[in-house]
């Protein structure tokens, strides 16, 4: 465990040692409580209820922001506050219709918890089905909780005062823990949700960066992104069944967590799950003492301190930067001689080759890929290119191993099965498209391969030296990613693909920002990464001035679907190709001796 993760442990629990102390001695009854065995078991027992809520809301929080790359997600967004509302609000008034109103009322709990889970179970199951995304998740959420909020509204129009009274007062948020049998449950999930949020801390670091590129590194996305779903709502659920709702906690203790701590998730997880502990120990005590002897909904401080915070993250987020920022684990920083490294430059893995057989991929009736057969030998730069919407970066996903396809390919031999995880020891895919999350900086991108694979040591920091300088981008090492022009960020991830030594690598429009200078030089980066290092380097391009002077091959993808592999050194059939897939046009581009 790194110096700093630690610290941050041990911080944090002082902090809620403190606040533990403060809740056992602070109260409305004065110092003289204390001595009241009683009064000190109660305390102790709301104490720790009013941490684990805390906790548990947020690592909630803290699963949803990462796997839903919105940091303005909350636990309660997946409808789980308005199942445990509704559920509580129907039994209670349900039961007081029959005159048992008093002696449901210590069920209250199971009861939130039922409705929790149902509800966020069934957001799950419906935005899973509907598309697989956490945003989807999302969407069924608030869907249930309109409902659920209409449904909760219309039983207390028609309950009794007693009711209404007894329904509001849980509505608004306040601890209740009547023995330590109701605190095993919870304790055990803020437990499991935190060592769960640690081990996955360098795969929520990559998740910032979007899905496909979080799966081109070899994070399972999908996995990831149905755990976080899971996680926050088995700790919402618990949550709400200690101490109703309370709102916003979700949302501000990982933000505030990410202002004290930064964003890399080896950290912020002991921050948000100690600091979110002590955050609502906190509350509570002031609302012991608030409004003595009366007692102030835990729910309204919270719900208050919410607002500013919203506020601050509107404004962050309209400048591109403030609270909802990430920086990637920190590779260690010693020196090393690269010059060490006594293994193959692919780190052991054998060389790519690559086959493909009958490759076929298509989107509904539309077919994309008809029936495409190559074979790319190891040590070699291949350019992928063709018109737009030929299929260049389907191709690329279905290599990958991360598109739904027919056929076989063979990576060096062994089936790779489609639709799966990206093997990141085999392979390294940088999709099109790249989500930059604010805050971070270049050294930061170009390390998370490694943290995810658990590098971080003297052979890996010389690793990622190697591959700024590779990709030029050792001048803005330590800036943040948002300051970058359009040409810097496309050589940042570059080096990011380069950092490990995995023997396919598959890039889409890796130099679609750069200028024709720093094009041509990327491509003769990669082709010496492919023969020095006995790599398989496929990278569409519309760079053809580029993609021709430096590739050993050229797979031309034309807009019906087929493909042609040539050997780039078959000016003829180079040029046959090009004039095949761009028309006779493409003569006007004045590509050279190719297309003699």
């Amino acid at each position: 465990m790194k110096h700093s993760t630690l610290a941050v442990w041990l911080v944090g629990a002082v902090a809620l040692a403190l606040c533990g102390v403060a809740g056992l001695l602070v109260g409305p009854a004065g110092l003289e409580a204390v001595a009241s065995e009683a009064i000190l078991e109660l305390r102790a027992l709301r104490s720790l209820g009013a941490a684990l809520t805390g906790a548990a809301l947020g690592l909630g929080g803290l699963w949803l922001q990462a796997t839903t790359r919105n940091p303005l997600a909350d636990p309660y967004l997946l409808g789980t506050s308005a199942g445990a509302t509704l559920a509580v609000v129907a039994a209670l008034t349900l039961a007081a219709g029959v005159g048992l109103g008093a002696a449901l009322a210590p069920a209250t709990p199971l009861l939130a918890l039922g409705g929790a889970l149902a509800a966020s179970t069934l957001a799950m199951r419906v935005g899973l089905r509907a598309g697989g995304s956490p945003d989807r998740v999302v969407l069924a959420g608030l869907v249930l909780t309109a409902f659920a909020g209409a449904a909760t509204s219309l039983l207390l129009y028609r309950a009794d005062d007693a009711s209404l009274r007894a329904a509001t007062q849980w509505l608004m948020g306040g601890v209740v823990v009547q023995s330590r049998a109701e605190l095993v449950l919870p304790a055990l999930a803020v437990g499991l949700g935190t060592w769960a949020a640690q081990r996955a801390a360098a795969g929520l670091d990559v998740m910032l960066l979007g899905r496909d590129a979080a799966r081109g590194v070899g994070v399972d996305a999908a996995g990831l992104e149905r755990r976080g779903a899971i996680w926050a709502a088995v700790l919402t659920a618990f949550a709400v069944a200690i101490a109703g709702i309370v709102g916003f906690v979700g949302l501000l203790v990982p933000h505030g967590a990410r202002a004290l701590v930064g964003g890399a998730h080896a950290r912020l997880v002991p921050a948000t799950a100690l600091g979110g502990a002590a955050f609502l120990l906190a509350v509570d005590i002031l609302c012991r003492v608030a409004l003595a002897p009366a007692e102030l909904p835990i729910g309204i401080p919270t719900a208050l301190a919410g607002v500013p915070v919203l506020i601050g993250l509107f404004g962050g987020l309209r400048r591109g930067v403030g609270l909802a920022r990430l920086q990637a684990p920190a590779t260690a920083r010693a020196a090393a001689d690269s010059s060490q490294r006594d293994t193959h430059p692919t780190g052991g893995a054998k060389p790519a080759r690559l086959d493909v057989d009958g490759l076929q991929v298509g989107f509904g009736q539309r077919p994309v890929l008809r029936a495409v057969r190559f074979s790319l030998p190891a040590g070699c730069l291949v350019a992928l290119v063709g018109p737009n919407g030929a299929g260049k970066s389907t191709l690329l996903r279905a290599l990958a191993g991360a598109q739904t396809s027919q056929g076989r390919v063979l990576d060096d031999g062994e089936p790779r099965a489609p639709g799966g995880v990206v093997q990141a020891e085999r392979v390294v895919w940088l999709p099109q498209r790249v989500e930059l999350p604010p805050g971070q900086t270049v050294r930061g991108l170009v390390g998370l391969p490694l943290a995810v694979a658990g590098e971080a040591d003297a052979q890996s920091e010389a690793a990622l030296r190697r591959a700024l300088e590779r990709a030029g981008a050792t001048a803005y090492t330590d800036r943040p990613l948002h300051t970058l022009s359009g040409g810097q960020l496309q050589r940042a991830l570059l080096a990011m693909t380069l950092v490990r030594p995995a023997p396919l690598l598959l890039l889409d429009e890796p130099t679609a920002a750069l200028d024709p200078v720093a094009a041509a030089e990327a491509f003769a980066t990669l082709a010496e990464v492919a023969r020095t290092e006995d790599r398989t380097i496929v990278a569409a391009s519309h760079d053809l001035h580029a993609a021709l002077a430096h590739a050993d091959r050229l797979l031309v993808l034309d807009a019906n679907g087929q493909l042609h592999c040539i050997d780039a050194a078959d000016t003829d059939r180079c040029g046959a190709a090009l004039r095949a897939a761009f028309g006779d046009g493409i003569d006007a581009l004045r590509l050279g001796p190719r297309l003699v």
